[in-house]
């Protein structure tokens, strides 16, 4: 279950339901929800369930929706147990007001140097991490055969395949139990960069694109679940923009005019 200050009711789908609580008997409701997209949920009804955290047990309203959704911990629960203020005192809003264009300035260039790592050229990595995969004892290494890339595009991927190995980013082998196929993505000035496909059927990618003010692909695929609609979990992943919000970026409609940078 996720925890989703956004949703005002706590609810689990149909199939969560009918798997761990179908020994509970549903009751009528008549609560209208709506996800992220405006989508119109089709609630089943709820029933009372008794929920413990942190040693404070409580009666609590359960809702379900049709089909399969997913789970959310929604505001009615967090409102329960006093998280809502906890999540509020959390929250930090950096302010600027009434700065100079000089002042700016300095502030700018004191944020390039403290965080000049972010500015630099070529391919940025992360050191000092240790991945780890975990995997069941049966599995079997995937092996996928190579895809026939456009005849045109064949001498930009090999460049851009000599630039990666040379970066660090791809190491030449001469066997592996492991591989994935690899489809071009042409920039809009021409070069071109890789994107794996990972067991992703070529017909199932409806959008191949590389965003250069991001410096990433961007891939639309089909997948079960609408963007923005609950249960949907690409949406979580801006929680990791979170130490990107202690960084004070001066607003133009707060600069005095009357004070010129130099």
């Amino acid at each position: 279950m996720e925890m989703d200050s956004g949703s005002s009711l706590t609810l689990i789908d149909e199939h969560c339901y009918n798997k761990n609580f179908s020994n509970f008997c549903l009751s009528s409701s008549s609560v209208r929800l709506r996800a992220y997209t405006g989508e119109l949920l089709d609630v089943i009804g709820f029933f009372n369930v008794m929920v413990t955290l942190r040693g404070e047990s409580k009666e609590l309203a359960l809702h379900v929706v049709a089909g399969e959704k997913g789970s959310l911990f929604g505001r009615d629960w967090m409102s329960e147990f006093g998280m809502l203020d906890n999540i509020r005192n959390s929250m930090k809003c950096n302010q600027v007001t009434n700065i100079t264009a000089r002042e700016a300035q300095e502030e700018l260039k004191g944020i390039l140097k403290n965080h000049s790592v972010l500015f630099q050229g070529g391919i940025g990595r992360c050191k000092g991490v240790s991945l780890h995969i975990p995997v069941t004892q049966d599995f079997q290494p995937i092996f996928l055969p190579a895809r026939n890339p456009p005849l045109a595009l064949r001498e930009k991927m090999d460049s851009e395949i000599d630039r990666l190995v040379q970066a660090g980013v791809l190491k030449s082998v001469t066997h592996s139990e492991w591989a994935t196929p690899v489809i071009p993505v042409v920039k809009g000035d021409g070069t071109v960069k890789l994107a794996g496909l990972y067991n992703i059927p070529l017909d199932d990618i409806l959008v191949a694109m590389f965003f250069d003010p991001a410096m990433a692909f961007k891939m639309t695929v089909k997948r079960r679940w609408q963007q923005g609609s609950s249960g949907e979990r690409d949406t979580f992943g801006a929680a990791q923009h979170a130490p990107l919000m202690d960084i004070m970026i001066p607003s133009r409609a707060n600069l005095r005019t009357s004070d010129p940078a130099p």
